[in-house]
């Protein structure tokens, strides 16, 4: 039987489309004991499918990823199993610490997860949060779909 797996490839405008589409993330990193270690994550995604999130500076995440970058993001949609589409995407990780980025990463993911803007109260505690995180940036090198 000849492999279908050519059917379940995802174009790329149509990967950039679902990665503008999906909000949750599971991102796997190689922990102290080089154990999988899954970490769900908010992200969003630029037009070159870059991940975005933020972290706190004195989590554990943040040691793994300097000992090694790799990681690999597994990004969903759907709760109803012949609805399923997804893509593994093998990234190298970089550790920003911008303060302007991480505030901007931190207001787009709010406004995306929540669909509203933040107020002006909140804004204000979210100003001394950002400097208690670095943005973590994941760029593919490897991409795997499937659709069911």
């Amino acid at each position: 039987m000849p492999s279908r797996r050519s059917a379940f490839k995802c174009a790329s405008p149509e990967r950039t489309l679902f990665f503008q589409q999906t909000l949750k993330t599971i991102v796997v990193i190689n922990g102290p004991y080089g154990f999988p270690n899954p970490i769900p994550r908010w992200f969003y995604a630029d037009l070159s499918n870059k991940c975005y999130c933020t972290t706190y500076w004195k989590h554990q995440k943040v040691v793994n990823l300097r000992r090694d970058p790799r990681a690999t993001l597994l990004l969903e949609t759907r709760s109803e199993y012949q609805k399923l589409k997804g893509h593994v995407v093998r990234t190298i990780a970089e550790i920003i610490d911008d303060y302007d980025l991480v505030f901007d990463t931190l207001k787009i993911i709010r406004q995306l997860v929540s669909r509203f803007a933040m107020t002006v109260s909140q804004e204000q505690s979210w100003i001394q949060s950002a400097l208690k995180h670095p943005t973590l940036t994941f760029i593919p090198t490897n991409y795997v779909s499937w659709d069911h």
